[in-house]
């Protein structure tokens, strides 16, 4: 038997009778180029020849991988809020499953606290609370079967009061007759705006309009003596403010190092 009239209609109307330039046939072969949604149908192949005619249905459905159409946005918060952070992909079908990552490690198996505190709803990330060490790169990944996985990523900066870091010493030196300082190592975000400093529960007075034995240096973290003095010992705190807050005061032991003071300099 030999091939006749072969004719291909789409949702019943002839091939012949339809303008689209992405549609080919050759012989027994449909070509349909750069595949769109709409596209998705019952196909009918029809072959006739002197001896009757056949006819066979072919159902298309359209499939597309996921996608973002709107990838994350950098977001900021402030520590201990909660974070509800939205990752909608799309695809055909919407049989669409997520994954979070934080630094490039799953969620699940991160090596801080963070799998306790998150969940992952509906491709929606939850936080609570946000810690300061959840700041970094989050990626959301989504699929729906298709070869091709979805990333879209973007970073999480987390806002918190001003700390002073443990490791600043609580014993620090005032070299007698010599310029020095004591100082607070400090950790802010936002940055830093000021320091108050202490000294035996009195506020220390650094007035840069007088010429002081004391004065401020590098944003309030270093406490600057001109020339240091017995009278200069004592118990100090520091103090550290940013928008978010203020840090706990850190107290700090000043000890006069150097030769014997005259009974007239300690009085």
């Amino acid at each position: 038997m030999t091939y006749g009239d072969q004719h291909v209609l789409i949702g019943g109307v002839p091939l012949g009778n339809l303008s689209d330039k992405r549609i080919s046939v050759h012989k027994n072969k449909f070509v349909l180029k750069n595949l769109q949604p709409a596209d998705e149908g019952t196909y009918t192949c029809v072959a006739s020849n002197s001896e009757g005619r056949v006819t066979y249905d072919i159902q298309l459905h359209y499939s597309k991988g996921a996608y973002f159409d709107t990838p994350l946005q950098n977001i900021t918060v402030v520590e201990g809020s909660t974070l509800i952070w939205p990752c909608q992909a799309k695809a055909v079908p919407m049989n669409l499953r997520y994954r979070w990552l934080f630094q490039e490690k799953e969620l699940q198996y991160g090596d801080t606290t963070l799998p306790f505190r998150s969940n992952v709803q509906g491709g929606t990330l939850k936080i609570f609370p946000v810690l300061k060490e959840d700041q970094g790169w989050f990626t959301c990944e989504a699929n729906n079967g298709h070869d091709s996985i979805a990333t879209s990523r973007a970073f999480l900066n987390v806002h918190y009061s001003a700390t002073v870091l443990s490791k600043t010493p609580s014993i620090q030196f005032i070299p007698k007759s010599i310029s020095s300082f004591l100082y607070c190592l400090i950790d802010a975000n936002p940055p830093l705006k000021f320091v108050i400093w202490t000294k035996d529960g009195q506020i220390v007075n650094t007035d840069t309009g007088k010429r002081t034995n004391v004065f401020l240096s590098d944003n309030g973290l270093k406490l600057h003596f001109r020339k240091g003095t017995m009278k200069d010992g004592g118990i100090y705190s520091c103090q550290a403010y940013n928008a978010i807050g203020a840090s706990n005061a850190f107290e700090i032991h000043g000890i006069v190092a150097g030769m014997q003071a005259s009974t007239e300099e300690q009085k």
